[in-house]
């Protein structure tokens, strides 16, 4: 029975830069083994590519949503009636105040994440008034539906409050 080395339960670097898998395996009849229950074995130079630790974490922080960072990727139609560029207006400014706790919501309740792992959301808007008025979100497409007409800024954020603060999201693949 030969035995042999199994990839990546964990990667580690040494100070060469080289990049080493550390393997749960006995006897293994590559690379050096450290004890008899792990191995090293040296990953093939188009691995080295990976990502130090400082640079993963800039990464990550690329990701953590800003409201400036929101309101970059929205996307609104090229041409507006007035009201829709006043819903525009709210929303831009309602984006801009909320929270950080609130603004991960938001990007929740448009792209399915919390992070800033999407380019564009666009933002549409439709005719409905009364109780039939909500913010939609289609997170597969990143698209948010809006109203086109709200009466104040007050009013556009209470009805979107309502739905980032319902404990309840339905999520239905129609």
């Amino acid at each position: 029975r030969t035995s042999r080395c199994h990839d990546v339960p964990w990667l580690s670097q040494n100070t060469n830069g080289e990049h080493f898998v550390a393997n749960n395996r006995r006897n293994c009849a590559q690379g050096t083994c450290l004890s008899s229950n792990v191995c090293l074995r040296l990953l093939p130079s188009s691995r080295k590519n990976c990502m130090n630790e400082n640079e993963l974490d800039e990464t990550y922080k690329k990701l953590i949503p800003t409201g400036r960072s929101v309101v970059g990727i929205l996307s609104f139609p090229e041409s507006m009636s007035a009201d829709e560029i006043n819903t525009c207006n709210h929303v831009k400014r309602f984006v801009k105040e909320l929270t950080p706790e609130k603004l991960r919501r938001f990007l929740r309740f448009c792209t399915g994440s919390d992070l800033m792992v999407v380019d564009t959301i666009t933002v549409n808007f439709v005719n409905v008034v009364g109780l039939a008025r909500r913010p939609v979100a289609h997170t597969c497409s990143c698209l948010l539906e809006l109203s086109k007409i709200f009466n104040s800024f007050p009013q556009f954020c209470s009805e979107f409050n309502s739905v980032l603060e319902s404990n309840y999201w339905e999520m239905d693949i129609i």
